[in-house]
């Protein structure tokens, strides 16, 4: 038996038939009937025509194949074999392959559920994309309603949704505030645009974009408070306020003391002699009725409140003036200016007693008492005011936090002060003033407190004397002292603003040799953060000392040394916060050259750590990149010149590169830069019954990349792992006695671990 396929390569779409016509020649000496099946298209329709082909010795036929693959047929490219089988000699079989690449089609659903739904503000509807076609989806979510009234928002608002999957998210829905009235309403439609990309190796069906689904539900709002509710609220309402008004004018006229209604003539100016009025008789001797009294028989009380850390006076106190006897009516009520000052004014004339009170202070009485019944008493007179009723108010203890940062983690110990001062706070001032503070003295704290910050460099005062402004210093060994002034109100837990220590200045020191002898006239420069210094060696008296001072810390320096004859030499020197280096000894070879250069990682970032090696001496010269500072940048010094040299990076994790560098008599190449390839990847993957869906064990996985050949067997779940390959594409063959082999072209990238998952078919 002879077969030729028509086509080996064709292309298909999902739910869309097309034909295999298979040419047979009966190669045998008897008549032969000869049947065709296609494996490798899971849950495809094949039909033949006809189901069996007879044909005589020596003669030929055509055998079509009609096959329908299923409307989630994954898309991409796919090899399928047609098995050819003879009825007299069924071991006789024929197998063709052919490469069928599925075209990328794109169908989805959308819907809401439920179709309705009721709430008062806060409400949500399920939303679930089916995924109706052959590749991955990438679904976007949005929703409007015509009245621009709510808030919408998904959760989540991308989908990615398989083949013949669902993806689900949830319609947040938020109305506007809704008290009162009827049921409104609100339609809501939900757009999802629908994106999808072929597989890599898909050579049909170009990418997909753009198709749109929508769906629409109704979300009812009602109010929180129905009409009928809302109408007995209103008339409850009116016969509230009705009854408090006519309870407060009740009250108003029954709580007016007795000594309002009349006074002493005495109190005011004389009265017309005249007739009695009508009907009243004479009136009592010495009195007059209160219509007749004159104004301004009112009396007042005024003074100033201060506090030892606040002398300047304390603002925002109530002052509160309580008359005695049986007669006295509710409190009257002052408050405090900005300087301490206070009045009490529309005061009967009688006796008093006057307390200062406020959140974070002790409440004082008027003669310093703590309670109502010891404080003093005061007498108020008719149109006068009483004067110099001071007093001298303690807050609470207050307390003051705060944060000192020094750059280094973890941070040195700082040792802060906090000292009371005399000063006026800021909230306090008046606007002549500035926001100025007063003369700094001594606070009413008495001596200076002391505190630590630790390594986070929080520090904190309790118990503090208020209210009062405390100075707060800052010192720290190689930082410079740091002051700040911090108001404490009475029992105010402050908190101080964080204050960033600057650190003392460095130097660097040391001697430059020809490696025996100090070299004068050599050139050496430092730089760092944008800072450059420079200094030249002496050629007499100290020759060959340098000294770089006034330079700003912490840095990492790179000091480069330069002299005509002599190679160039480069030294990284990190100096902490005021620190000094005097001891820094370099030695120039004379007639050496030096490359220097960057190395870079594969994502394009410097990479620091790697080994950089000069091959081809005696004695190799090696070094490493910058892990700080100039990250990833290398210097290699003393090469002979001139010459050429092979320079090797390594680095764990990175695939070494050797480039070759030609120094010539100048003996200085820069800009060397390398970028170091990426790690080995790995292939891995799971193999199963086409049939059955199960994991198969002991499937061969074969591998190959030119003459390099790894084998490995599946466990027994049906995984398997090829590892520490290099980047590159790979050809991967499976095969297991009792079915037909399979082979997968993988693409691995470096560094990556790509997944290959086969389903093997039994033989028929």
């Amino acid at each position: 038996m002879r077969a030729d396929l028509d086509q080996s390569e064709l292309t298909a779409s999902p739910a869309q038939p097309f034909v295999l016509c298979v040419g047979l020649a009966n190669t045998s000496p008897v008549i032969d009937a000869i049947s065709a099946t296609v494996a490798g298209l899971p849950g495809a329709t094949v039909s033949s025509t006809p189901a069996s082909l007879s044909l005589f010795p020596g003669t030929s036929g055509t055998l079509s194949l009609r096959v329908v693959l299923p409307k989630d047929f994954p898309a991409g490219r796919h090899q399928a074999t047609v098995h050819l089988r003879s009825a007299v000699l069924p071991e006789d079989g024929i197998e063709r392959p052919v490469q069928i690449d599925v075209a990328a089609a794109v169908c989805a659903s959308l819907t809401l559920t439920p179709s309705t739904r009721r709430g008062h503000r806060k409400g949500s509807f399920a939303v679930h994309c089916a995924n109706e076609g052959n590749i991955a989806l990438e679904v976007s979510l949005s929703a409007t309603d015509p009245e621009r009234a709510l808030h919408l928002s998904f959760h989540p608002g991308k989908l990615f949704v398989k083949p013949g999957a669902v993806g689900e998210a949830t319609l947040n829905v938020r109305a506007p505030r809704q008290l009162f009235g009827s049921e409104r309403a609100r339609q809501v439609s939900v757009s999802a645009n629908v994106a999808g990309a072929p597989p890599r190796d898909a050579r049909v069906g170009a990418r997909v974009t753009a198709i749109s689904r929508e769906a629409q539900a109704t979300y009812t709002q009602h109010p929180r408070v129905s009409r009928g509710l809302a109408t007995a609220c209103i008339l409850a309402a009116i016969v509230v306020l009705w009854a408090a008004i006519f309870s407060f004018g009740l009250k108003s006229v029954l709580a007016e003391q007795p000594l309002a209604k009349s006074a002493p003539l005495s109190f005011f100016a004389p009265l017309s002699s005249g007739p009695s009025r009508a009907g009243g008789g004479a009136p009592v001797a010495g009195f007059a009725p209160k219509d007749f009294a004159p104004l301004g028989a009112a009396g007042s009380i005024s003074g100033t409140v201060t506090s030892p850390g606040q002398p300047g006076g304390v603002g925002r106190l109530t002052v509160q003036a309580v008359e005695l006897g049986p007669g006295g009516g509710a409190p009257a009520t002052a408050a405090t200016q900005a300087n301490g000052s206070y009045q009490v004014a529309g005061l009967f004339p009688g006796h008093y007693k006057v307390s200062f009170s406020a959140p974070g202070f002790k409440t004082i009485w008027y003669g310093g008492a703590s309670r109502e019944r010891a404080a003093r008493v005061v007498e108020v007179g008719a149109e006068s005011t009483l004067q110099n009723v001071d007093v001298v108010v303690h807050g609470l203890p207050g307390s003051i936090k705060g944060q000192v940062m020094t750059g280094e983690l973890p941070s040195p110990p700082v040792q802060v002060t906090a000292v009371a001062v005399s000063a006026v706070p800021p909230s306090a001032t008046s606007p002549a003033q500035g926001g100025s503070y007063g003369a700094i003295a001594r606070g009413h704290a008495g001596h200076a407190l002391s505190a630590r910050a630790g390594a986070s460099g929080t520090f904190s005062f309790a118990h503090l004397a208020s209210p009062a402004t405390y100075e707060l210093t800052f010192r720290s060994r190689q930082f410079l002292q740091a002051s700040e002034q911090v108001y404490v109100g009475g029992g105010q837990a402050a908190v101080a603003n964080t204050v960033q220590l600057q650190a003392n200045a460095g130097k660097i020191e040391g001697t430059v040799s020809d490696g025996g002898k100090p070299l004068g006239g050599v050139n050496v420069s430092a730089s760092a953060g944008g800072n450059s210094f420079s200094a030249i060696t002496p050629t007499a008296g100290p020759v060959g000392t340098f000294s770089l001072t006034g330079l700003p810390t912490p840095a990492t320096y790179l000091l480069t040394f330069t002299k005509a004859g002599y190679g160039t030499d480069t030294e990284a020197v990190d100096l902490g916060p005021g620190r000094a280096i005097t001891k820094l000894h370099v030695a120039l070879a004379g007639g050496a050259g030096t490359v220097s250069g960057r190395v870079f990682g594969p994502n394009g970032q410097p990479l620091g750590g790697v080994a950089v090696t000069v091959g081809g001496q005696a004695n190799p010269v090696t070094t490493e990149t910058l892990t700080a500072g100039y990250v990833g940048t290398y210097t290699l010094s003393g090469l002979p010149t001139p010459g050429t040299y092979a320079l090797t990076f390594s680095r764990p994790g990175y695939a070494s590169e050797t480039v070759g560098v030609a120094l010539g008599s100048r003996g200085l190449a820069r800009g060397v830069d390398v970028t170091l390839p990426g790690a080995l990847g790995q292939i891995s993957g799971r193999v199963v019954n086409a049939r059955t869906g199960g994991d198969l064990a002991g499937v061969n996985v074969v591998i190959t990349d030119g003459p390099t050949t790894v084998q490995t067997t599946t466990t027994p779940e049906g995984n398997y792992s090829l590892a520490e390959l290099s980047a590159g594409t790979y050809s991967v063959t499976f095969s297991l006695p009792g079915y037909t082999s399979e082979t997968a072209l993988v693409q691995l990238r470096p560094g990556k671990v790509s997944r290959q998952d086969v389903s093997l078919r039994t033989r028929p």
